[in-house]
């Protein structure tokens, strides 16, 4: 009996062997297959866009994707190192296995956390990009309302429509104070965000329900 509940533990291990390696390999083609997707999206709106493409905002896009990449392979290679510990500390029959197992627990888990930090500060680079990218286009917008309204005026002279100008002035005005009072609520979401993530409350998803509906109730 004991050798058949041996062999049984054995078989057992095999197959959770087998399962992670196919884990490992299923991860490890999803990462090349979002690498693939990636490019091939952004070559479409090349391809599409033309003259108009923003190379700039590829070129910032394709480093946040391939650090975010490089930190999923960093995750895949972690795994990898902490289950051949974890096989190793499993035929280990010293005194101090549990002891090991913990330091071994607690050294995952660091590291880990370590990984988590990296990504979210990915994240955060990318929400100050675009957060600033969008107040740059809210000042571009300003500029040329303002350089097209001075040039109607220098044409049309004495015929300028002053009171024309004052509507769409004010129309124009309050759709700018529109778009940055989204940016507001916006800004204000994404650090909640971030400060739920960071905390013990952001493994309840129940969390994240109060954190929308405040928002969608002003909105």
């Amino acid at each position: 009996l004991q050798r058949q509940s041996e062999e049984l533990d054995e078989q057992l291990r095999d197959y959770y062997e087998q399962q992670h390696a196919a884990d490992i390999a299923r991860r490890t083609e999803e990462i090349e297959d979002r690498r693939r997707e990636y490019e091939d999206e952004w070559q479409r709106r090349r391809s599409e866009e033309g003259e108009y493409f923003d190379e700039a905002t590829y070129q910032f896009e394709q480093s946040i994707h391939e650090q975010r990449m490089a930190l999923e392979e960093e995750r895949l290679s972690l795994d990898r190192k902490i289950h051949k510990k974890r096989r190793e500390l499993e035929e280990d029959t010293a005194g101090e296995a549990e002891a090991a197992w913990e330091r071994l627990e607690s050294e995952f888990q660091e590291q880990m956390e370590a990984i988590d930090a990296r990504y979210q500060a990915l994240d955060e680079e990318a929400h100050r990009y675009w957060n600033d990218r969008q107040r740059s286009e809210l000042d571009d917008r300003r500029r040329e309302f303002e350089e097209d309204w001075d040039r109607r005026r220098s044409e049309e002279g004495e015929y300028f429509d002053e009171s024309a100008y004052e509507f769409e002035k004010s129309m124009f005005e309050q759709r700018m104070s529109l778009d940055e009072e989204r940016m507001s609520l916006d800004e204000q979401y994404h650090e909640k965000r971030q400060q739920l993530e960071t905390s013990p409350m952001g493994q309840d998803p129940v969390s994240y329900t109060h954190l929308t509906l405040p928002t969608n109730r002003e909105v």
